[in-house]
């Protein structure tokens, strides 16, 4: 069953592909902050899934300058999650989110989550808020949660 938060973000993603339907890469828009504040509530919710997600960790925000579609179905967006609890309570962390639309339902037909970067020791590393955003492909990705189409 699709949550509401998955059918929220799911709306929105249908109405900032709608607008933006070619491949390529676009600036923040109101369209992308509606996305975003769907994100919000859907990453914890899919990365709670994992066997090492914290119960007390929660999002709140997600910032993200740019996002790149990559066909009319397909977005990939990179950026900063801002965290909520504990030890890492508004700080940020490193966030990359991969978001496939089913054709006809307010849902997604799949995804690919990476928050968060391990520090030596394994543990989830946080920065101080205005920390720019690390080259994805250097992130060892505390956090991965997948659902193939």
């Amino acid at each position: 069953m699709t949550s509401r938060a998955e059918q929220h973000t799911a709306r929105a993603l249908r109405r900032l592909l709608a607008a933006n339907p070619g491949p390529g890469e676009y600036p923040h828009s109101p369209a992308l902050q509606e996305l975003l504040d769907g994100l919000e509530y859907l990453l914890p919710e899919l990365l709670a899934d994992c066997h090492d997600w914290p119960p007390y960790l929660a999002l709140d925000g997600v910032l993200c300058p740019q996002y790149r579609v990559l066909d009319p179905w397909r977005i990939r967006l990179r950026g900063r999650a801002i965290l909520l609890g504990g030890p890492h309570d508004q700080r940020v962390a490193p966030v990359q989110v991969q978001l496939r639309l089913a054709a006809q339902v307010d849902a997604l037909a799949g995804f690919v989550v990476k928050l968060g970067e391990r520090d030596r020791d394994g543990r989830l590393r946080s920065d101080p808020l205005h920390t720019p955003a690390p080259d994805p492909s250097a992130v060892d990705w505390a956090f991965q949660a997948v659902r193939r189409p």
